[in-house]
């Protein structure tokens, strides 16, 4: 009976935090993961963490912001997955100059994919947001109202290097064939961004990337124009 207990408290173990069942999150493929050499694990029921293999990986520093959300911008790292194998999701833990960072999560990366992981706020940079609105009636009868947007982003670093910023925004989106919405200007021209690398499809998504000079700053600005029927108003803006 005490070896039946301690095999039924084994399988039934918690997970240590941030981990996940492999079952249940590889996915439509299995993979083997080998060690580079012996490995001992204690037997002392307790769940353990081994070291399979260790390999160099590419990366460089993001800063990213979305402040139409958040007006603070955040460090990434970002390193392109360097086994010929996917990773699934779990914890990470980030060291510099040996020293813990901070402890956070990566999604399941692809073979060859990239691997973003947050280092928490860069506060010697700042994004602002501002935004002019302009309403207006075209047509007498049956008419429409004509809502204008002007939208500016402004970026301003306190950092002694250059340094380029991620600055993502989002048009309004209908499925409502009364209201249409127009991007109408834009400098610098924006690209399209759905979001896809982080697995959470959005629409309407632009992206920025601003180059700062040592101390300096950088902005973009664009137009939006909402149409919409006369006996419709926008709730809220």
């Amino acid at each position: 009976d005490g070896m039946y207990q301690r095999i039924n408290d084994i399988e039934y173990l918690g997970w240590p935090n941030g981990t996940s069942d492999p079952r249940d999150t590889r996915g439509m493929f299995d993979h083997q993961f080998e060690a580079e050499g012996g490995v001992d694990i204690p037997a002392n029921g307790q769940p353990q963490r081994i070291r399979l293999l260790a390999r160099p990986a590419k990366s460089r520093m993001r800063l990213v912001c979305v402040p139409l959300g958040d007006e603070r911008v955040f460090r990434e790292v970002e390193l392109v997955n360097p086994l010929d194998a996917p990773l699934l999701p779990g914890p990470v833990d980030v060291f510099m100059d040996g020293a813990l960072v901070i402890t956070s999560s990566v999604q399941a990366v692809d073979r060859g994919g990239a691997i973003r992981v947050g280092l928490g706020e860069e506060q010697r940079v700042r994004v602002a947001r501002n935004v002019r609105v302009k309403e207006e009636s075209k047509g007498l009868m049956g008419g429409k109202t004509i809502v204008d947007h002007t939208v500016t982003l402004e970026a301003a670093s306190s950092l002694a290097g250059e340094v380029e910023v991620e600055v993502i925004d989002r048009l309004p989106v209908t499925d409502d064939k009364d209201i249409e919405v127009a991007l109408a200007r834009a400098e610098p021209k924006p690209e399209k961004y759905d979001q896809a690398d982080r697995h959470s499809h959005v629409r309407g998504g632009l992206r920025w990337k601003l180059r700062l000079p040592a101390g300096g700053k950088a902005k973009a600005d664009y137009e939006y124009r909402i149409t919409l029927a006369s006996d419709h108003e926008i709730v809220g803006g």
